[in-house]
C-alpha cells in the first residue's frame, strides 16, 4: 500500500508518509492521509500481525473508513485463527532465605527448622540472625524511617510457619 511497511515503527510510518507528502502532486493528498490513517490505526496493525480471517472482520467492523476492498481480500486469503505468539516461559528460580541484616543464607529452605528472629515495624519486617538483629539494635533502636522502636520476636521454628500465621 503505497510503499508503507505495514509492520514498520510509527517514525518510519511517519516519515514514509512525510517522503510522500513533498513527492505527491497536491490532488492526491487526501489519499495520502487516508492510506496513513489505515495503516497507523492499531486494529489494521494487529491484523496484519496476527493474519486470521476473526482479526480481518473484527477490523472491518471497529474501523473507521475501512478499507474493505483490501480487507475482504485479506478475508480470503487469511487462514483461520491461529496463534503464532510463543508461550510466555517462566523462569523459576530457587532462591534461598537471607539474613535482612548480613546479606547471608538463613536456611536452606522455608522448611528447616531454625532460631531466628523478626524485627518488625509498621514498615515492615526483617528476617535476621539472632546475633546480626541483638547488633543492629544496639546500634539502631528505631526505624530510620518511620521512628517507632522494632519489635523483637525471637521464633524457633520454619519460616513456613511464620508466613502461614501472618
Amino acid at each position: 500500500m503505497w510503499g508503507f511497511k505495514p509492520l514498520g515503527t510509527p517514525e518510519s510510518l511517519i516519515d514514509h508518509r512525510n517522503k510522500l507528502h513533498d513527492k505527491l502532486p497536491e490532488k492526491y493528498h487526501s489519499e495520502l492521509e487516508c492510506v496513513y490513517d489505515w495503516i497507523s490505526d492499531v486494529n489494521f496493525h494487529n491484523a496484519l500481525k496476527t493474519n486470521t480471517v476473526e482479526q480481518w472482520k473484527y477490523c472491518k467492523k471497529v474501523m473507521e473508513n475501512a478499507p474493505e476492498l483490501y480487507i475482504d481480500k485479506q478475508i480470503n486469503i487469511a487462514g483461520n485463527c491461529t496463534f503464532t505468539y510463543e508461550p510466555i516461559k517462566y523462569k523459576n528460580t530457587i532462591s534461598t532465605p537471607i539474613c535482612k541484616i548480613c546479606d547471608k543464607q538463613l536456611c536452606e529452605n522455608i522448611d528447616s527448622k531454625l532460631e531466628y528472629i523478626i524485627l518488625s515495624c509498621p514498615c515492615g519486617r526483617m528476617y535476621c540472625h539472632p546475633k546480626c538483629a541483638d547488633t543492629y539494635l544496639l546500634k539502631t533502636p528505631t526505624c530510620f524511617v518511620c521512628k517507632n522502636y522494632f519489635i523483637y520476636d525471637r521464633k524457633n521454628s520454619t519460616l513456613r510457619s511464620t508466613f502461614a500465621h501472618r
